[in-house]
């Protein structure tokens, strides 16, 4: 399941990439705001 492209991979990264740092984000603003 090779992607058509490197710039293609590079986007999927990308994406996974931003999601888990909107998780994280969103894990961090959580645990504050029950403090």
């Amino acid at each position: 399941d090779a992607p058509a492209s490197p710039l293609a991979d590079i986007e999927k990264h990308a994406a996974e990439f931003q999601k888990t740092i909107s998780e994280q984000f969103n894990s961090l603003v959580n645990s504050k705001n029950t403090q």
